[in-house]
């Protein structure tokens, strides 16, 4: 429907894409029908994505309140991710970047980035539902004699073959490396260093080493890893 409105407006020397420039909302399935892998809005934000995308399956949302003059220029970057319900990405600012690998999956999460930060995903990562990754606090801490501030923005960077449990929340200062798996409900803005690990907790800490994990699900109860099918975790070791 969404295809043939378009192609009716611009019969009559409407471009659709027009309307979508000006709105709050960048849906990328639209832009999908509208045969669009790459899109500047009118406030210079890009946006460039492989793959394809049924309608709300990722949604861009420039913050209508208090940023809706101030969300410009940032750079969204997206492989050919595979959503199982939605991935959506909140723009509270100017000038951050988003990029997000090849072949990562997301069941139901959110991506929420303000001005100047960075949020890097690699390849071949697995993010379950409730996931939140927010590079900066919502509102400004102050030290009290000082009158500093304290809780400055920091940048986000996921690995390759990182598995994110459900609702944990990787904040500002987070960097998961290669192989790594965080549990659910972990909470953590530390800068771990150290691949093939289990980090859990809150705040979240390692609590195994030399890991490795597949796609496989449980129901196959295979022991050994050479059974396993997906065996992609090997490309990422040392």
């Amino acid at each position: 429907y969404i295809k043939k409105c378009a192609d009716e407006l611009k019969k009559i020397g409407i471009a659709f894409d027009h309307i979508l420039n000006y709105t709050f909302n960048i849906d990328l399935g639209i832009l999908n029908l509208l045969g669009y892998n790459q899109y500047v809005d009118y406030m210079g934000n890009e946006i460039s994505f492989k793959g394809k995308y049924s309608l709300s399956k990722i949604c861009i949302y420039k913050d209508k309140v208090l940023f809706s003059d101030k969300c410009s220029k940032n750079i969204i970057k997206l492989g050919n991710l595979h959503i199982v319900d939605k991935l959506s990405v909140l723009l509270f600012g100017k000038n951050s970047e988003i990029l997000i690998g090849d072949d990562t999956s997301f069941i139901n999460s959110s991506i929420q980035i303000s001005t100047d930060g960075k949020i890097k995903i690699g390849k071949d990562s697995m993010f379950s539902s409730g996931i939140l990754l927010s590079h900066a606090d919502q509102h400004l801490i102050f030290d009290l004699n000082t009158k500093e501030r304290v809780n400055a923005n920091k940048n986000i960077k996921i690995g390759n073959h990182v598995w994110v449990g459900r609702n944990a929340q990787l904040l500002g200062g987070a960097h998961i490396p290669d192989n790594c798996i965080i549990g659910g409900n972990a909470i953590t803005s530390h800068n771990f260093t150290e691949k093939n690990c289990i980090i859990a907790g809150n705040p979240a800490k390692v609590i195994r080493k030399n890991i490795i994990w597949a796609r496989d699900n449980q129901a196959y109860d295979y022991q050994t890893y050479d059974e396993c099918k997906d065996q992609r975790a090997l490309q990422y070791l040392d």
